[in-house]
This record gives C-alpha cells, sequence and structure tokens, in this order.
C-alpha cells in the first residue's frame, strides 16, 4: 500500500535539505519603498541559525503596522506581524524592525532603511556602507544584489538587545 504522506524519516531529510539551502542573507530592494520585509518561511529558518549559533530569543514580536505591500504582479499582501530581528554587520549586531507576510520571501531590505541607514552601494569595490559598517556584497541566484546578515564566530561588538535599548528606535519590552 503506497501513500503520498511523507514519512518522518523523509520529512527529516528534506528540513535538513532545507537548512544546507538556506543562506542567511537580506537582498537589496530599492524597488521595495518600505524598511525590512520578510515571509514567515524564512523568519523560521534564520531565527533556527541563531539557535544554532547560541541566541536563545534572537528576535521580540509585536502587532504588524496597518498597511499592506503591493507587488510587481499587484498581488496585495497585509502583514501578519512585525519582528525586531538582529542582523549582524562585519564587527557588530543591530537590530532592525521587519513585517512579515506570508510566502517564501527572503528578507528585503528596502529604500527606507537604506535612506536611514545612510547607505552607499559601491559595485567597484562590491560593498555596501550601511550604518557606517563596510558590508561584503554579492548577487543572489535572482541576479539582486545581497548581503550576508548571520553572525560570524568572532563578533567584536555587540549592540544592546531589544531589551536594553532606551530612546532608540525601536520600544523596550
Amino acid at each position: 500500500m503506497t501513500t503520498s504522506s511523507k514519512t518522518e524519516g523523509e520529512k527529516l531529510v528534506l528540513r535538513a535539505m532545507a537548512e544546507v539551502e538556506f543562506t542567511p542573507t537580506a537582498t537589496v530592494d530599492t524597488a521595495f519603498n518600505g524598511t525590512l520585509l520578510r515571509s514567515k518561511k524564512w523568519l523560521s529558518a534564520y531565527v533556527a541559525v541563531l539557535r544554532r549559533k547560541g541566541f536563545r530569543e534572537p528576535t521580540q514580536y509585536e502587532a504588524p503596522d496597518n498597511t499592506h505591500f503591493t507587488f510587481g504582479d499587484g498581488q496585495k499582501k497585509k502583514p501578519l506581524t512585525a519582528v525586531w530581528l538582529p542582523m549582524f554587520m562585519k564587527n557588530r549586531m543591530i537590530y532592525r524592525k521587519a513585517q512579515v507576510i506570508a510566502g517564501s520571501l527572503p528578507l528585503l531590505l528596502g529604500i527606507e532603511m537604506l535612506i536611514e541607514g545612510n547607505a552607499e552601494i559601491k559595485l567597484g569595490r562590491k560593498v555596501l556602507l550601511l550604518d557606517g559598517e563596510e558590508m561584503n556584497i554579492h548577487m543572489n541566484k535572482d541576479s539582486h544584489i545581497a548581503i550576508d546578515i548571520a553572525p560570524t564566530d568572532c563578533l567584536l561588538y555587540t549592540s544592546p538587545s531589544p531589551r536594553d535599548q532606551r530612546g532608540s528606535r525601536m520600544p523596550s519590552s
């Protein structure tokens, strides 16, 4: 008798393959008129990476902004939630608020965040300057500029956690 449902072993293999294929990067999207946006699927994979690297509570959730996002194909989506997400730059960690939508969209760095972070893209040197930090850029599989945001083994400076920040762009909890 055959069944269309996957066995637990097959599910584990598929999950492991997805983890290997998942690279915690952010796509620079100047057409996105927002700060940060990502899908619930991307967020779950990123949180798993952070937990494997020792972060117990890597994100803080809050109510989403009262907005919707319109995509190139005309599709509109409302955010499910908002989350304060740690992003690891070369020498430090920063928290940024991002809206979470349904689907499999990767993390997008929108024009508002780029302006807010006084960003400069230097294609000849393959770097993005964001918040005074120089980050290496590469092209992702869709030929968009992308940056790695996962923690490295050596993090020289860590900004305050969301709970420790006062008077910043992030609310205290």
